[in-house]
């Protein structure tokens, strides 16, 4: 605190301000540079199943940077890997787009079934890798986000509404 008060015709006068001004910036373009993704999971039937699923929704949340998404797998022992023709890797995601793909709850470990919904992992083109978390506000009825195999063969195709591609909660 002494030396704030000794220091504050520097600090508070043209080069403390440029040196406070120069952190700000540094920061700034830091945390632009960060990627922001969201990992979701939740647990669905796709209509008229008994087989249930785990989804697991990756959103892109930053408002002027893609992402690459490489690989999709739960933390569990041992690692389950999800690779799905119908959803194929890598995916590009634009800012604040959603993809989203599924497993049959089978598929993962017995003990890992109950919940499920920690175990996610989410890896980008840059190394970043980001942990899932419960989604706990997934509506009653809806659709699997992101395009199909056949949409991303297709440019400028509308988002298929299959049957496959609809799930019930």
């Amino acid at each position: 605190m002494d030396w704030l008060l000794d220091n504050k015709e520097w600090l508070f006068g043209g080069i403390g301000v440029v040196i406070v001004g120069a952190i700000g910036s540094i920061l700034k373009t830091w945390y632009a540079r960060r990627h922001r993704v969201r990992v979701l999971m939740h647990r669905a039937y796709f209509d008229e199943s008994i087989q249930p699923y785990i989804f697991i929704k990756v959103t892109n949340l930053s408002r002027d940077k893609g992402i690459e998404i490489t690989h999709v797998w739960l933390e569990s022992i041992p690692k389950t890997h999800l690779m799905r023709n119908e959803r194929p890797l890598p995916a590009r995601l634009r800012p604040l787009q959603t993809w989203e793909t599924w497993v049959e709850e089978t598929s993962i470990p017995t003990q890992y079934r109950k919940s499920p919904f920690e175990l996610d992992r989410v890896r980008l083109s840059g190394g970043e890798t980001f942990k899932s978390k419960e989604n706990v506000t997934v509506p009653e009825r809806g659709y699997v986000a992101g395009q199909s195999q056949q949409q991303q063969q297709e440019k400028g195709h509308p988002l298929n509404r299959k049957k496959d591609t609809h799930f019930v909660c």
